[in-house]
C-alpha cells in the first residue's frame, strides 16, 4: 500500500514491475519491523513502477534484505553528501565515518559491492608496496549508487 501511495504522489504513470523483481519484494519486504527499513522496501517498488531511475537490478532486493537498519542509514547519510551524482564527491574519509569506522557495517556494505575501501599505498618506480597501505576512507560503486537511489521515494514528475 505505501508503493502505490508513493507512487500516486510522485505523478509518474505506472508502469509493470516484473514478477521476478516483485516476487522478491513481496517476500522480504514484509518481514521488516523497521518502519525506515519499510519505507525503503515501499521506494523500492514505487521506483520499479514507475521506471524512472533506469531498470532497477533485481539482486536490488535480496542487497536491501541483507542490510541492517545502521547500515541503511550510513548509506542514505554518505548519499545526502554526495549531490547529484556519484562523481561529484566520491571519497568519504574518517570525518564523514568516524563513527562506523573499523566496525562491521563497513565490511558489509563492502562485501555486498555497495562500498568500497579506499586506501592509499607506497609506490616505487617498478612496484607497488601494500604493507604500508593507509585507509583512505570508503567511496560508493556504481552499484552502490543505483541502490540507494532506488531505495529513496521516487523523483516526482515535472
Amino acid at each position: 500500500m505505501k508503493a502505490a501511495e508513493k507512487v500516486k504522489a510522485s505523478g509518474l504513470p505506472p508502469t509493470a514491475v516484473t514478477d521476478k523483481l516483485l516476487r522478491a519484494v513481496l517476500e522480504d519486504g514484509p518481514m521488516e519491523d523497521d518502519e525506515d527499513m519499510q519505507e525503503r522496501w515501499a521506494n523500492l517498488l514505487a521506483n520499479a513502477a514507475t521506471s524512472q531511475r533506469g531498470e532497477l537490478a533485481i539482486a536490488f532486493p535480496k542487497l536491501l534484505s541483507e542490510l541492517e537498519p545502521n547500515e541503511a542509514a550510513l548509506l542514505d547519510r554518505l548519499r545526502d553528501k554526495t549531490g547529484p551524482d556519484m562523481f561529484s564527491f566520491t571519497l568519504f574519509g574518517p570525518d564523514d565515518t568516524s563513527d562506523l569506522v573499523g566496525i562491521p557495517e563497513l565490511d558489509n556494505l563492502d562485501r555486498l559491492g555497495l562500498l568500497r575501501w579506499v586506501r592509499t599505498m607506497v609506490t616505487y618506480p617498478g612496484s607497488i608496496s601494500d604493507e604500508n597501505a593507509t585507509l583512505a576512507g570508503v567511496k560508493f560503486t556504481e552499484l552502490g549508487w543505483a541502490f540507494v537511489n532506488a531505495c529513496r521515494e521516487p523523483v516526482k514528475a515535472r
